[in-house]
């Protein structure tokens, strides 16, 4: 499995960022009560994050009466994230506003978990946008799935990111760094390929 993944590292290195199509999808589930669309708006920043790591999304919003019924119910792609928005958390003195999930096995993680009170209580206490906090927690996470356990000391992937992060993340500056880029889309590649061989044929 290494050598498959270092593999596909360097073929993602050594190729021009333009000459790749790296795609996950983000399914969207549960209940977050924030501001009346914080969620919708936060697609563009989160696009942004991870556009400019390489990676286009493709979103299903599965919440309530927005749902496709049918493409809701469709078992998780391996190139697919599914993102569950809980209205409160039981651990409120945990720091971060979101939780992804690693699989005992080793096997790939899909599940990342955002909570509401989080989302609330860092957008009043550091002057930001509820979609900013949301934003950058959906790319964070998906960090945590793609990437080697653990945070960075800068960027996107730091653990305790400060407020004058939390500025440049208003202003779209708050993104993965150059070793992390390789790493990423290689490990989005690896989930895209294992999702086309899972695919119907037509």
């Amino acid at each position: 499995m290494r050598r498959v993944l270092a593999a596909a590292v360097l073929a993602v290195a050594v190729q021009p960022l333009a000459a790749r199509e790296i795609a996950i999808g983000i399914r969207v589930t549960g209940e977050l009560r924030l501001g009346d669309d914080a969620v919708d708006r936060a697609r563009q920043p989160t696009e942004h994050i991870l556009g400019a790591a390489g990676l286009d999304v493709r979103w299903l919003d599965c919440r309530g009466d927005r749902a496709d019924e049918e493409a809701c119910q469709r078992p998780v792609a391996p190139d697919e994230f599914v993102v569950t928005l809980l209205s409160v958390r039981s651990d409120r003195d945990s720091y971060g506003c979101g939780v992804s999930q690693h699989p005992l096995d080793g096997t790939r993680g899909s599940f990342i978990t955002v909570y509401a009170d989080c989302v609330r209580d860092g957008a009043d206490r550091l002057h930001v946008d509820e979609a900013t906090i949301l934003s950058v927690t959906f790319a964070h996470e998906i960090g945590h799935l793609l990437l080697p356990r653990g945070h960075a000391f800068s960027g996107i992937m730091c653990g305790w990111p400060s407020a004058l992060d939390w500025q440049r993340a208003e202003r779209g500056g708050l993104l993965f760094n150059l070793r992390q880029i390789p790493l990423l889309r290689a490990a989005a590649l690896a989930r895209q390929q294992a999702a086309l061989a899972l695919a119907p044929e037509d």
